[in-house]
């Protein structure tokens, strides 16, 4: 089928043909990552396995709150932080970025945080830069959750998928107020309102960059390599990927689990009880454990 190029976006995987960012930083040095400044939200008390957070495009690490409170109350440490351009976090330092370079930075913030083996959690994109983290350090993860991941390998980057891209990265450029970390958990919201907020404090060209770095990438390569259990939980009114891709995605792996629920993109901020429920019912799944 048909595919539409990402608007303000070049091709993705693309080495940067620039030697410096737009701060005048090295981008070919080693280290270049830890002076990314990213803004995190960390809670190291616990003696069970670390748990990450990454969040998906237009939101920030309080719309994982609920996940957080769940996890740190079963004695896990929590750590998040803020995608480049949402939150507290610089914006994309270059004119275009790619989902190794995504999960570079992401492998970076494990390093600084002394984390090794951990439980992942992720929403939208982040899903998809912790899945190309987990593909290239599967040893790393004993289990993940992965919400409203993307299916973008070009068998299912067609015409639909690529327009409603668009149309976010066309909204993003239209409303953008200026970069604010707003808190997603204060209490529940529309899908509609959280994404209208989105638009507004969210840096529109980190929001073309990151969605543009999902071009082209193939997920379902990446996820061969993968054993730890992997939790899929799907809003079946998500407009960009439906419930088919997802549960393609879902059979590739070899311990995986599905769930699909009410909502769309944002069903977490829509019935944040869910959040607990549904954590309760999978949480031996994902880390491993019988329950006693």
């Amino acid at each position: 089928s048909a595919v539409l190029p990402l608007y303000g976006c070049s091709t993705v995987g693309a080495k940067q043909e620039l030697l410096v960012d737009r701060l005048g930083r090295d981008t070919q040095d080693p280290s270049y990552w830890s002076k990314v400044r990213v803004a995190e939200t960390v809670n190291k008390s616990g003696t069970e396995l670390p748990v990450v957070f990454l969040h998906g495009g237009g939101l920030n690490t309080s719309s994982f709150f609920r996940y957080m409170k769940f996890f740190a109350e079963k004695d896990h440490p929590t750590f998040a932080y803020d995608l480049l351009g949402h939150g507290d976090s610089e914006p994309v330092p270059m004119d275009n970025i790619s989902i190794d370079q995504l999960a570079e930075l992401h492998q970076e913030q494990l390093k600084k945080w002394s984390v090794e083996e951990h439980i992942a959690v992720g929403h939208s994109i982040g899903a998809m830069v912790m899945l190309q983290h987990a593909s290239k350090h599967p040893g790393k993860y004993k289990g993940l959750i992965l919400a409203n991941a993307l299916d973008v390998s070009p068998k299912k980057f067609d015409f639909s998928i690529s327009f409603m891209l668009n149309v976010h990265i066309s909204n993003s450029k239209n409303n953008f107020i200026g970069q604010r970390a707003y808190d997603y958990s204060a209490e529940p919201m529309k899908g509609t309102d959280a994404y209208q907020i989105s638009l507004k404090y969210t840096d529109s060209h980190s929001i073309s960059a990151i969605v543009g770095a999902l071009e082209g990438y193939d997920v379902r390569s990446s996820m061969k390599n993968i054993q730890a259990p992997i939790f899929f939980i799907h809003g079946k009114r998500d407009r960009i990927m439906d419930a088919g891709g997802v549960e393609d995605m879902a059979n590739r792996p070899p311990n995986t689990r599905l769930l699909v629920v009410e909502g769309g993109q944002y069903w977490s901020l829509e019935k944040p009880e869910l959040v607990d429920s549904i954590l309760t019912q999978n949480y031996h799944f994902v880390v491993g454990k019988q329950p006693k």
